[in-house]
């Protein structure tokens, strides 16, 4: 029971020659406690809010240990779908009934348990609260597979930041999301275009916190300096367009450095497009019109 966070199967317990009657008598002594049927729990062991999904995920192979399970090649039972998002404290979503996906068919009749037939590889599964989960990027694709709703998968972004989407994590949304995109109205296979979507809120977020940076930016990167070249540019339109460009440039270049520097596991790409996207939110920089020798104001 120490190596299974206090929790011990009616089958286990046969295997070691306790029977069902003894479990009984020992509950009704206060020693143990019935969470569900065939699963019992050390009295003395306090319960937190995984412990009845780790006696659901026990109940599913009753006579094997946790251990022996955790050691096999392939997990024979893996935390998926909306349990998975709420276990890896992705979004908003309730993990009842818990969600398993198991590499052969089984079947169960238990109202909070909802079961799957899936094998995952092993680089699309991690381990948390000692369980088989689906990864981030598998859970995301899974939910859009089975229908949930777009914003609700959108919010896992909000909530989980870049620590779901480093750059590795992000090429594997990418393919898996590509089967998926043109039933969502995105081209066939264009995988980045649907995640894209997914992650505008995220995008949105970060443009919005960065701003009063850039706006900042902006203010360094001066046109005051310049006002001699202002003043020829004004009467030729394209030098004035190529010194705006270079003003751009440079708030992009600086604001690719805040972003790099601020949220290092973002990949290069990313980083790249939202660097771009905050440039037109710097305000631009007024210069007051100098007095020409004619004593005419030039325009600003």
């Amino acid at each position: 029971m120490s190596s299974q966070w206090g929790l011990v199967t009616a089958a286990q317990a046969e295997q070691l020659g306790i029977s069902r009657m003894d479990l009984s008598r020992m509950a009704g002594a206060g020693l143990l406690e019935r969470l569900l049927h065939g699963v019992y729990r050390d009295s003395s062991v306090p319960i937190d809010e995984y412990t009845s999904l780790h006696a659901a995920w026990l109940s599913l192979y009753p006579k094997k240990t946790a251990d022996e399970r955790l050691m096999e090649s392939s997990y024979d039972a893996v935390v998926c779908g909306q349990t998975a998002a709420w276990l890896l404290d992705a979004g908003d979503f309730i993990p009842e009934p818990y969600r398993f996906a198991t590499p052969v068919r089984r079947q169960t009749q238990r109202s909070d348990m909802r079961l799957r037939t899936r094998a995952y590889p092993s680089g699309s599964v991690v381990l948390r609260e000692g369980l088989p989960v689906t990864s981030f990027p598998q859970t995301v694709a899974d939910l859009v597979e089975q229908g949930a709703d777009l914003s609700l998968v959108s919010d896992m972004f909000l909530q989980t930041g870049f620590n779901g989407l480093t750059a590795q994590s992000r090429q594997q949304l990418i393919g898996l999301l590509s089967p998926l995109a043109k039933e969502h109205g995105f081209a066939d296979g264009d995988g980045r275009a649907f995640l894209d979507q997914l992650t505008g809120p995220l995008n949105r977020l970060i443009v919005q916190r960065l701003k009063p940076v850039c706006e900042s930016i902006g203010q360094a990167v001066d046109l005051t300096p310049l006002c001699a070249e202002i003043s020829e540019a004004v009467a030729t339109s394209p030098a004035w367009r190529e010194m705006l460009e270079r003003r751009q440039d440079s708030v992009r270049q600086i604001a690719r450095k805040v972003i790099d520097v601020s949220y290092p596991k973002i990949s290069p790409d990313w980083a790249e497009s939202i660097a771009q996207s905050v440039v037109p939110s710097v305000k631009a920089v007024s210069v007051k019109p100098s007095q020409r020798e004619d004593g005419q104001s030039n325009e600003e």
